[in-house]
């Protein structure tokens, strides 16, 4: 199924402009840190709304500021277009200690700010109160990899997974395939199922710890 993008959303700090084009193939999607690789991800899936531009999925119009077009995540997707996002602990007390999500070499990234990284954990915090968005902290003794900082699906985009293996490095893909996508999708859903992932109340309670952490100036201890 191919998928166009090209749309512009200002941002604290920076206006993010997203424009490629996706046939039926897997897609990379790579950057920094607080690049905006996720908030373009929740655009396609009608979570946030961009200020400008156009998405059309498999020919179908599903963002235009032009013509007024803005279809809701429901409308989004053939099975309709819920946002699952799961994270581990482990990763979130990275990026609330030094500003990283994965180990980018400093000569090229810079950590984020504690300011920066506030203001990102209350826009998880945000994205925890929108309708369609399954937001939860993978509990570590679920894992079958080494690390797994995000776990990001929607059905209208596909499924993008972010991984860091020590070995292997830093990897996002963004998985398109429909027999691919459909299988991740119900491998994920059914983590939830089986208790592999805190409840929505207990993830923004963490979230929240590390968010107060920052703001405090002190550091957080992990969930035992």
């Amino acid at each position: 199924m191919s998928l166009e993008v090209n749309i512009t959303k200002k941002l604290d700090g920076f206006t993010l402009h997203a424009n490629f084009a996706a046939r039926s193939t897997a897609t990379a999607i790579l950057g920094a840190s607080g690049c905006g690789k996720s908030m373009t991800l929740r655009c396609i899936a009608g979570i946030v709304k961009p200020d400008a531009g156009r998405i059309v999925l498999g020919g179908r119009v599903l963002f235009d500021s032009a013509q007024h077009i803005d279809l809701p995540p429901q409308q989004r997707g053939a099975s309709g277009a819920e946002l699952i996002h799961y994270f581990t602990e482990d990763g979130l007390r990275e990026f609330a200690e030094n500003g990283r999500f994965a180990d980018y070499p400093e000569e090229y990234v810079r950590a984020l700010t504690r300011e920066e990284r506030v203001r990102i954990l209350d826009g998880m915090l945000a994205d925890m109160e929108r309708p369609g968005c399954d937001m939860g902290i993978v509990k570590e003794q679920s894992l079958h990899l080494t690390k797994m900082l995000n776990i990001f699906v929607s059905s209208a985009v596909g499924a993008s997974l972010v991984l860091y293996d020590p070995e292997q490095g830093f990897h996002q893909l963004l998985i398109q395939e429909p027999s691919i996508t459909q299988a991740f999708d119900t491998y994920i859903r059914g983590m939830r199922d089986h208790g592999e992932v805190y409840s929505r109340e207990e993830t923004e309670a963490i979230v929240r710890k590390y968010r107060d952490g920052l703001k405090d100036g002190g550091t957080v201890a992990g969930t035992p």
